[in-house]
């Protein structure tokens, strides 16, 4: 075996009704490198985003995602060297601990010769990463509609429009994802409900077909953005400011507390609004305009 490299996009799950189940992938991406070692060697190095944060030791989740490759296709896992070079924020909503699963997933998966499919390599890594929804978005890239039935993973990518690209203001706050969790409610109205899946569909044909007035529409949620938003100083403030300032749509991206637009144009005033946004509320933040990515986790090099 030789030293294999992948790349892996960030992503932006919910994208305010599609909970769960919808994803998209972003034009940010960590690269993280394996070299075979001797048995039971294990020595990880983070460079960028999360270094003193994410561990070096076998609680590391590239390796535990490796590992899990290994044991579902019953083989004795290798010692490995690993070195995650990383440019996705850590607990900022935009899906790092899905790119270290990811990456850890395809780098076993090119190990053993391509031997799972993308699906498969799903169902190995939700139980790790608790949920399919960044999950998805990172290995397939693209546009992700994601589920879970029985066990199984069924996913499907479609094509956002080329026109849009997305405005991501992470503000300098971290959220824990199973804490905001905890938060949701464990019923919902059945009116919320069909709120949601009607929204979360008319987003899909959105961002495929590129109408923007669609898209603005079917970003709007009833069942968990509420909730998040009211622990995060500012992102209300932001999430407004970005549609005044004329984003196509606009939501919380994944748990928090980064809030993510998509527009056509405008993308200067959407993004200094959404600093704004946030300032109001005394929370420095930082914008940054990113293309959508098509591709998702591979090799390279």
């Amino acid at each position: 075996m030789k030293t294999v490299k992948v790349r892996v996009p960030a992503t932006s799950a919910n994208l305010g009704p599609g909970f769960d189940c919808l994803g998209l992938a972003l034009g940010i991406h960590n690269s993280i490198q394996a070299t075979p070692a001797d048995a039971g060697t294990l020595v990880i190095k983070v460079e960028g985003e999360g270094i003193g944060q994410i561990p070096t030791d076998d609680r590391n989740l590239v390796w535990r995602a490796f590992s899990a490759v290994y044991e579902t296709a019953r083989q004795r896992t290798p010692g490995l060297e690993i070195t995650q070079h990383n440019r996705i924020p850590v607990n900022s909503g935009l899906g790092s601990s899905a790119s270290a699963v990811a990456a850890g997933l395809v780098l076993a998966n090119e190990f053993l010769h391509g031997r799972f499919g993308k699906e498969e390599l799903m169902e190995i890594g939700m139980h790790i990463e608790g949920h399919v929804d960044n999950l998805a978005a990172a290995i397939m890239g693209g546009l992700t509609l994601a589920c879970v039935d029985e066990g199984k993973v069924y996913c499907r990518k479609y094509p956002a429009n080329k026109d849009f690209r997305a405005v991501i203001c992470v503000p300098k706050l971290k959220v824990n994802t199973a804490e905001s969790r905890r938060r949701l409610p464990s019923v919902v109205l059945l009116g919320d409900a069909v709120y949601n899946m009607g929204h979360a569909l008319l987003l899909l044909a959105g961002l495929v077909e590129g109408q923007a007035t669609t898209v603005r529409v079917g970003m709007r949620d009833r069942l968990h953005q509420e909730q998040r938003m009211k622990s995060i100083p500012g992102a209300t403030e932001a999430l407004e400011a970005a549609l005044e300032a004329g984003a196509d749509g606009a939501c919380l991206s994944g748990s928090g507390p980064t809030i993510l637009a998509l527009a056509k144009d405008a993308f200067d005033r959407i993004s200094r609004a959404m600093e704004e946004g946030f300032g109001e509320a005394g929370v420095e933040a930082e914008a940054t305009v990113v293309d959508l990515e098509e591709e998702g986790a591979g090799t390279v090099g």
